[in-house]
């Protein structure tokens, strides 16, 4: 009888825990911004595109660089650490660092090369505004949520990613 309980209740907790985490994950889609409202049909496919393109090499580029820096911990705790090794290893993840935010600045122009220049006018001064502004994130969370189009560049992205 207690197994019985036992396990009941920690099925319960096993799906509040579930639900409760597919609740925040619709509540995080739903925060996400739509930065430019008046896109037409082929603007929305052809970003949607530039980004589902560009988002498959990132997502490539970071699972290599979650191996480079599972690798570079296997060097660093080695009985005898090799500096060469070590630096060899730092190299590529830098490179790969490097492709990911090239590719991020290639996505981001092939957007902007997309919309109007009235739209680009809006683009740039939320792009403007993520780098100097701390609360940016805070604001976006405030803004109108039923935009059609949503998160045109990272906001798809958690925001405190181990990296």
């Amino acid at each position: 009888m207690k197994t019985k309980v036992l396990f009941l209740s920690v099925l319960f907790l096993s799906s509040i825990f579930v639900g409760h985490l597919s609740a925040q994950q619709r509540d995080y889609q739903n925060r996400k911004e739509c930065l430019i409202d008046d896109l037409t049909a082929e603007q929305k496919t052809s970003i949607d595109a530039i980004k589902f393109k560009s988002e498959a090499k990132v997502k490539n580029y970071r699972a290599d660089l979650d191996i480079k820096k599972a690798e570079l911990r296997k060097l660093q705790v080695a009985d005898v650490p090799s500096e060469k090794l070590i630096h060899q290893k730092i190299d590529e993840i830098s490179a790969l660092n490097t492709n990911i935010r090239k590719e991020n600045a290639s996505k981001r122009i092939a957007v902007r090369n997309e919309l109007t220049p009235e739209q680009q006018n809006v683009y740039d001064s939320y792009k403007s505004r993520r780098g100097g502004n701390k609360n940016y994130h805070q604001m976006k969370s405030n803004r109108n949520s039923n935009c059609e189009y949503r998160g045109m560049d990272r906001s798809h992205r958690p925001m405190n990613r181990n990296r």
